[in-house]
């Protein structure tokens, strides 16, 4: 019996990775309700070296007992490795995770055994072996990082803020694409502004990739972590206005006054667009987007500067590293 009753429903980027390989009739794969085909389970799991040799095995399977055994243990590391559920249902129950060892020992000898010595069979178990040592090895680690995960960084946002919780891990995976490719290790949400820069730091020093988020709302697949072992800056709760305040701008034409207003990553537009509204002035972000896109999907989206409106007697920008925004006066 595999140590789960319930598999999620999982959408998977293997398409986008591995374009033209769909074949319908090629999904003996169990456990897989995703877009993905075998062919696209095997490469993103295990590589195209190994897909190439369960290919030719196919083709000369007799009566599939073998085969039916090696491919659900391939569908055990997919899912696993995409479904944080299932992966903290092994990690907080030993007893479920050493019978599920035993069990994947059993059956790749059983594969072995029938092998015959053929070179195909000998390399994709090898394979098998191999992932399922390491899947072993880390659900043995994730513990230990996630006490030092969790200390380290939990002393500048907070223990809380810390999110390792697997409905969390999942909802930061994809964005409004819907692409998936790997699931976060850890989310992390500063409550303030002064936070990021020793958080940073101190993910620099973990050596732990990070990726900033807003509200999960970009269309172009920038928040989605493409390898394992990557932390989530969720900006969500950077949501503070700090008002608008005159300022002089040197330009080509000479000195110009404008109006900036400061915004934190979070602050959605609809909220930017009421507070300039409040000052007189009317917030012209192009493009328009929806209320609950944070500045830091904005900015993922519009990365280029755009020139104050022709004809306008004042106008006001919001500026964030390079990225000028332009508001015109009512």
């Amino acid at each position: 019996m595999r140590p789960w009753v319930t598999i999620l429903t999982f959408h998977t980027a293997s398409a986008m990775l591995y374009p033209g390989c769909m074949n319908t009739s090629d999904r003996e794969i169990p456990y897989n309700y995703t877009s993905a085909d075998d062919s696209q389970v095997v490469r993103f799991t295990l590589g195209d070296a190994v897909w190439q040799a369960l290919k030719r095995l196919r083709a000369r399977r007799v009566t599939g007992r073998s085969a039916r055994l090696l491919l659900r243990l391939i569908g055990d590391l997919f899912i696993l490795g995409r479904n944080p559920n299932l992966y903290q249902d092994l990690i907080d129950s030993p007893a479920r995770r050493s019978a599920y060892w035993d069990e994947a020992r059993r059956d790749l000898e059983i594969v072995r055994g029938a092998a015959l010595q053929d070179a195909d069979v000998s390399f994709a178990v090898a394979a098998v072996e191999t992932a399922l040592q390491r899947l072993a090895s880390q659900l043995e680690r994730t513990p230990a990082r996630q006490a030092r995960l969790s200390r380290i960084l939990g002393g500048i946002i907070g223990p809380d803020n810390v999110r390792f919780d697997p409905f969390t891990l999942v909802a930061h995976a994809t964005d409004a694409t819907d692409w998936r490719c790997h699931v976060p290790i850890v989310v992390l949400t500063p409550e303030r502004e002064d936070q990021v820069p020793p958080l940073l730091a101190a993910c620099a020093a973990l050596k732990l990739p990070l990726i900033p988020r807003g509200g999960g709302t970009g269309l172009t697949g920038g928040a989605v972590p493409l390898r394992p072992g990557v932390a989530m800056l969720n900006t969500e709760r950077l949501d503070r206005i700090r008002g608008v305040r005159p300022q002089l701008f040197q330009t080509a034409r000479g000195p110009v006054s404008a109006a900036v207003m400061e915004l934190e990553a979070g602050v959605v537009t609809e909220r930017a667009m009421h507070a300039a509204a409040q000052e007189g002035w009317v917030f012209a972000t192009d493009p328009p987007v929806p209320g609950p896109a944070p500045w830091v999907e904005i900015f993922r989206r519009m990365p280029a500067a755009k020139p104050p409106c022709s004809g306008a007697r004042r106008w006001i920008i919001y500026c964030r590293g390079n990225w000028p925004w332009p508001m015109v006066a009512r």
